[in-house]
């Protein structure tokens, strides 16, 4: 029988291998939209993996490194987003994982996700308008906006429902 510190460490690591391939994915789907020229930052796929990331993680300081992994690697790797657009969305993302941490023992998985990525929207938008400019604030519809929104919480939602 394992002793907690082995069962811990070996999370750790799960966790870790887990990190890498989403941020690793990412950056290799940002870097793929460059090359053929598909617009595949409108369905707002950091999210989507960020996501995802939180309902397989075991451990939420994991969900806050993959937070601001996945906007500052892709960033280094592939230039997009810029600097400044990716603090922005690192704030976001550590927002969503921090709501999604307080919410979900208190709501549903559906609305507490929902509502972590509602928050962490509000935080993105409010320091884009500070940090870039009022006047770029909105760079892409909130049709697809919502598209996102909606992929990211029902794939949430199927994973976390598995885990129970």
């Amino acid at each position: 029988m394992k002793n907690t510190f082995e069962i811990s460490r070996s999370l750790v690591l799960r966790d870790s291998a887990m990190v890498a391939i989403f941020v690793g994915a990412v950056c290799g789907l940002s870097a793929m939209s460059h090359l053929i020229a598909l617009p595949v930052k409108a369905l707002n796929p950091m999210l989507i993996a960020l996501v995802a990331g939180l309902a397989l993680l075991r451990d939420r300081r994991f969900g806050y490194i993959l937070a601001v992994a996945l906007p500052f690697v892709s960033c280094l790797l592939t230039g997009m987003p810029t600097p400044l657009t990716a603090l922005c969305m690192a704030a976001e993302f550590a927002t969503v994982v921090a709501l999604v941490s307080l919410l979900e023992n208190r709501m549903s998985h559906l609305s507490a996700i929902v509502s972590a990525i509602a928050g962490g929207k509000v935080v993105y938008y409010l320091i884009k308008a500070v940090v870039i400019s009022p006047v770029a604030l909105f760079g892409t519809s909130f049709v697809w906006q919502l598209l996102s929104v909606a992929i990211a919480a029902g794939l949430y939602y199927l994973i976390s429902a598995k885990r129970q």
